[in-house]
């Protein structure tokens, strides 16, 4: 690595183009590890190397290793990881032994990955959740089966009474319906300052499941009692699990109240909601408190934003000169391949009201494959992970 004067980290995500950015609003230089490759990576990051995606979702754990390790060229340099190594936790021990991690700790990780012992944690804590169950669905009710460790929502499928769960690392939770929403919060060790509220979008007509990840928008208007319920689980799981930097809370909540889903131990998609114009740098702010210093003083973004992601509704090509409008992200390279069901690239809106913010997020998504693309192709081929694949198979930040 050439850059040795410079201030640099290293991403690791299944898709690192929001970490890279947040990293350069923040005054860093950002090395990039991901699946993708795409044109907006590549263009605002130091150096990008590809790794391959693991066929339950993910990254695959040793391309990771290897992609770091030519990446650091044996410099150890603040590490951010984003998505794609849930399930495979023993990673972090490997990347700790060359890296400093700027997040959290390995048995963080392991715990979640853990599902028996983490909703122990959330009893032991009384924060609410829905039921869950192992082995096989109870003979009454809804319920969705889970993997362990997971992200993006691509993994969830229903239940039906009694059927039996994929296999081990899987557990079924009864469904709870409500509105989804999530707090994005900043935690030092001991300590949890909320940044926001955000509300997840209907998943897309084109999604490649009933749960798939399809956007945010923020901020999400909350009663003051779940509020306030929200962010106290924010600071007992702080306290409890010794949570450092940015992290995410899932939720479910309606007229009964309301109920933990997950927890993300890392940046997740809605930091892009709330590093803008008017807040401080997040991916500073995660640093400084994964230093131990929280932020002072009045965080707020103004106005409304939401994010969704366009997922291919048939098999596309991207053309050659493709001309992406200012409020797409993620951006695939020309002539790479899409197939049905994966995502195209996000995009972004602007509003004074979150709802309209929402709707112009998901119009946009809906209408840029029409606006850009061209016809089917016949074949995927496949690509090394070294450059950026020929088809994408999934992408969650």
């Amino acid at each position: 690595m050439t850059a040795s004067a410079r201030r640099c980290l290293l991403v690791v995500s299944t898709s690192a183009r929001m970490l890279v950015r947040a990293a350069r609003r923040a005054g860093w230089q950002a090395l990039a590890v991901d699946a993708f490759g795409d044109v907006d990576t590549r263009a605002a990051a130091l150096g990008w190397e590809g790794a391959e995606l693991h066929p339950d979702g993910g990254l695959r754990a040793e391309s990771v290793l290897r992609a770091v390790e030519r990446l650091a060229g044996g410099r150890s340099v603040p590490l951010v990881l984003g998505s794609g190594l849930e399930s495979q936790p023993w990673a972090l021990r490997e990347l700790e032994r060359s890296q400093h991690l700027a997040g959290n700790a390995p048995q963080v990780w392991e715990l979640l990955a853990r599902p028996r012992e983490w909703f122990g944690v959330l009893d032991e804590l009384g924060i609410a959740h829905p039921d869950v169950a192992w082995g096989r669905a109870p003979g009454e009710g809804r319920w969705l089966a889970k993997r362990a460790a997971s992200s993006g929502g691509m993994h969830v499928r229903e239940l039906a009474p009694g059927q039996a769960l994929p296999g081990e690392d899987w557990y079924a939770q009864r469904r709870v319906d409500g509105r989804c929403c999530s707090m994005l919060f900043l935690a030092d060790g001991a300590r949890a300052r909320a940044i926001g509220f955000n509300r997840m979008l209907p998943v897309a007509a084109a999604a490649p499941g009933p749960f798939a990840w399809s956007g945010a928008t923020a901020p999400v208007a909350l009663a003051g009692s779940l509020r306030h319920g929200v962010v106290q689980a924010g600071q007992s799981l702080t306290r409890r699990l010794g949570l450092r930097g940015l992290c995410g809370l899932d939720f479910v909540c309606n007229d009964s109240g309301w109920q933990l889903l997950e927890l993300n131990p890392r940046p997740t998609a809605t930091v892009e909601l709330w590093d803008v114009h008017g807040m401080p740098p997040l991916l500073g702010c995660h640093l400084r408190a994964c230093a131990g210093m929280l932020p002072d003083g009045p965080m707020h973004a103004g106005g409304a934003h939401a994010l969704a992601v366009a997922y291919a509704s048939h098999n596309l090509q991207v053309p050659e000169h493709a001309q992406w409008p200012a409020w797409c992200r993620d951006l695939p390279p020309p002539g790479q391949r899409i197939q049905t069901g994966t995502p195209l690239c996000t995009v972004h809106a602007r509003h004074v009201a979150p709802a309209r913010a929402a709707a112009l997020a998901a119009a946009r998504a809906a209408g840029i494959e029409r606006r850009l693309l061209t016809g089917p192709f016949p074949g995927i081929p496949t690509a090394g992970a070294a450059s950026p694949p020929a088809s994408r198979t999934g992408v969650v930040v």
